[in-house]
């Protein structure tokens, strides 16, 4: 294999490097996770890091919602957000909402609690009423709106028989769709005065540990499901949403050359087709961690993700998770080390970004890029004279394959900075030991959490019941006590 890896290396900085005068692809198409924008009262995305996010290439961005101790959605809670929302619109970045089960009171026992099998509930009813305040309050700044975050996402092995444990951020597909449409009907006349969009949540799509997933068998479900019937009938349209939410974590610990995203977004849109949607995705995550690839290969693997999923007609936006490592919690998906300082993936943003077609953003300002080394004049072409480093490092990754995205454990050394994303109880990932049929090696388990930060742990050397089957670690999340994650 090795002598095929290097040609293979070749071929993906080859459109690397020509990513930049690829012209015609949107600006608003390159976005970026920012993390958990409001920490325990603390406005953490700020003007400074919204500046700091523009001068590494993003032109949008992805912020998480968050109730953050209160109770509702009142005005000193959407006052947190009005700070976050105009810092990042002044620094020319153009905002995605996302609100995820962190937007609303209650924990997955509430979200699942569905005996009559109707997909309704108090929770998805508290829900969609919050909905309506923020998407009111931000009517002229918000003009999309992603709804929940990895709804097929479980780490309870016995999630199909006991949902309301099923761990991570799982709804029932039945549930989701309920959901889908009621934030949808409450928010119809605002929607359209003022042309905003949705998008469902985000899917979570996956090779990891040898077990693939397209996330089609949940997706499925939701189409299956009667309320698309009413809504047609009713409102004039079958599905609530304008962009299809798809997150894709392939070829971990590996260089890519973007094939099998295709293979991933084909079969989704393969689905949606045969279910009469033509929504375009949003893929609002995808990454790589430099905890199980170098910065010479997440480089190399955000500009090949830009540039294969920019060919794609169905291709809405892209929004690369993350900005910042949060060592903390023991991610490293991000562009910038954990301080801030720019990684060679910046470089690689800035290039794949640069030939965009919108106006040039304001000046991110001199402070924005105090951190950088610089992109430098090789800013265009980031991973030239280093596709030979990239190629070996990425064959002397761990012997295990690499790491994974994952939820902090509780009761960490230290709280992670501000700046790094919420160390929250609830995260979904864990490491996994023993059992019948357990099998050698390291595992994902995967979380987008509510309360900021999607978050995937290291799992090097774990022994696993399953790809995704796992002990909760802590008992203090939304999921109850004696929750192990």
């Amino acid at each position: 294999m090795r002598s095929v890896v290097p040609l293979l290396a070749l071929a993906v900085a080859t459109l690397a490097s020509s990513a930049a005068a690829t012209p015609g692809v949107p600006c608003r198409y390159y976005g970026i996770n920012a993390g958990a924008p409001v920490w325990n009262g603390t406005i953490v995305v700020d003007t400074f890091f919204a500046q700091q996010m523009a001068a590494s290439g993003a032109y949008a961005v992805r912020i998480d919602f968050l109730l953050d101790g209160a109770s509702q959605w009142d005005g000193a809670a959407l006052g947190k957000y009005d700070a976050v929302v105009d810092a990042v619109i002044a620094a020319g970045l153009e905002p995605l909402g996302m609100m995820n089960y962190g937007a609303a009171v209650g924990g997955q026992a509430q979200w699942n609690d569905d005996p009559d099998q109707d997909g309704s509930n108090d929770y998805v009813v508290s829900f969609a009423t919050g909905s309506q305040a923020v998407i009111e309050h931000f009517a002229d700044r918000i003009k999309r709106w992603e709804i929940w975050n990895e709804p097929s996402c479980w780490s309870n092995p016995n999630w199909a028989t006991d949902p309301q444990n099923a761990g991570c951020s799982y709804l029932l597909p039945r549930v989701f769709a309920k959901l889908m449409a009621e934030v949808y009907v409450r928010n119809e006349a605002v929607l359209k005065a003022h042309q905003i969009s949705l998008v469902s949540g985000g899917l979570f799509a996956h090779d990891i540990g040898g077990s693939l997933t397209t996330a089609t068998d949940y997706m499925s479900e939701v189409y299956a499901q009667g309320v698309w019937d009413w809504m047609q009938a009713n409102k004039q349209r079958r599905y609530a949403w304008d962009y299809l939410g798809y997150h894709i974590y392939v070829e971990q610990g590996a260089l890519t050359d973007g094939t099998k995203l295709a293979v991933y977004a084909d079969d989704m849109r393969q689905l949606a087709t045969q279910n009469n949607d033509p929504a375009p995705f949003s893929l609002t995550e995808i990454g790589w961690t430099t905890a199980a690839v170098s910065e010479h290969v997440q480089a190399v693997n955000l500009e090949t993700t830009y540039v294969t999923l920019a060919a794609r007609a169905d291709v809405d936006q892209v929004f690369w998770f993350s900005f910042r490592d949060a060592p903390g919690a023991d991610l490293y998906f991000g562009i910038r080390d954990g301080i801030g300082a720019p990684k060679e993936a910046v470089e690689a943003m800035i290039a794949v970004s640069a030939g965009c077609m919108t106006p040039v953003k304001p000046d991110a300002g001199k402070d924005a890029t105090s951190l950088e080394t610089g992109p430098g004049e090789d800013a265009q072409n980031p991973v030239d004279g280093a596709v030979e480093d990239a190629t070996n490092e990425a064959d002397q990754s761990a012997p295990d394959g690499g790491s994974a995205k994952d939820g902090a454990a509780s009761g960490g050394d230290a709280a992670p900075p501000v700046f790094a994303g919420r160390a929250d109880d609830s995260g979904c990932a864990c490491r996994m030991r023993g059992g019948p049929g357990e099998v050698s090696g390291w595992w994902w388990g995967v979380i987008a959490l509510g309360m900021g930060m999607w978050r995937l742990r290291t799992l090097f050397g774990a022994r696993a019941l399953g790809p995704r089957a796992c002990r909760r670690a802590s008992g203090n999340g939304p999921l109850g006590p004696g929750a192990r994650w």
